[in-house]
């Protein structure tokens, strides 16, 4: 629908950007592997202090979803999937660096819990779009 930039809404591309900056951040700050001793290692595919800090994003997804009630959806889809993103990324790190943990699968949680926190403030966002008041609405009286 939106096949041109300039026509996008504002709201979904705020959103959008927030969320990539986002896994792109949490990514960056990881420290990777690093020597703990002779023989053991810690791995930090993904900054743990920041990967849940994503749940911070429903409150513009709550604020694009008031501003624009009618792509709630596309809306709530540009806030989660770049944190699926995140997590298919984070296990690609952990298979390519020869780990191989089974548990990684568990990194898939933050997204998967995050959908729905999405999926709530953004229906908080339309409700409260709903009783919003616009002036072409409710003409001002007029004078006799």
């Amino acid at each position: 629908m939106f096949r041109d930039l300039r026509t996008r809404p504002p709201a979904l591309t705020v959103v959008f950007a927030l969320s990539v900056a986002h896994v792109v951040t949490t990514l960056a700050a990881a420290s990777g592997v690093t020597r703990t001793g002779p023989s053991d290692f810690h791995v930090e595919l993904a900054d743990p202090n920041l990967w849940p800090a994503g749940f911070l994003l429903a409150v513009p997804v709550a604020v694009a979803c008031w501003h624009s009630p009618a792509i709630t959806s596309r809306i709530i889809l540009s806030a989660a999937v770049p944190q699926f993103v995140l997590a298919a990324l984070v296990a690609l790190r952990d298979i390519a660096g020869g780990w191989n943990d089974p548990l990684i699968v568990f990194g898939f949680l933050y997204p998967i819990l995050m959908t729905p926190v999405f999926a709530a403030f953004g229906g908080l966002g339309c409700l409260l779009a709903r009783g919003r008041r616009r002036p072409d609405d409710h003409p001002a009286p007029s004078r006799p």
